[in-house]
């Protein structure tokens, strides 16, 4: 390449000779997108944040509910993976159920037929895949599904 110096600097930041970076050459303010570590203060971004070697979800990280009936299919979200807290209720004895899978095609079974103790709630919490359904039966007469809190993820 042409015009560019084949010889490093003469000069920076008052030393000379061969010149590398040292603590205290910039400030978190004269870097693009770097943290201020100097101060104990709470730090705020906007914009998306990585997550390292993991997913980005700043963008998609919702929280929703819904209330499924019995033996009727979910889908909590159709463009992420969710983790899907499941409460189940009973006063009475019951069993529960719980199924995913694709939203065509057989379910897993996530939860096999388990009983339920009368006054003992139940909190089942699952990833569910994008776009997947998610499926829980219970029987008993004051046996019920509370309110599902969807995450996305």
């Amino acid at each position: 390449m042409s015009g560019f110096p084949r010889a490093g600097v003469t000069s920076v930041f008052t030393r000379s000779g061969a010149v590398g970076a040292t603590t205290g050459d910039y400030t978190a303010a004269q870097v693009t997108n770097a943290a201020d570590k100097s101060s104990a203060a709470e730090q705020s971004f906007t914009g998306p944040v990585g997550l390292g070697a993991g997913s980005d979800t700043s963008g998609v990280a919702a929280f929703t509910t819904a209330t499924p009936s019995s033996g009727v299919a979910l889908t909590p979200l159709a463009t992420s993976d969710a983790m899907v807290s499941l409460p189940i209720v009973a006063t009475t004895t019951g069993t529960a159920k719980v199924t995913i899978g694709p939203s065509t095609g057989a379910e897993n079974t996530h939860v096999p037929v388990s009983a339920l103790v009368a006054l003992l709630g139940l909190n089942y919490t699952l990833r569910v895949p994008k776009g997947w359904k998610v499926v829980i039966t219970i029987t008993g007469v004051t046996v019920a599904i509370g309110t599902v809190n969807i995450q996305a993820c």
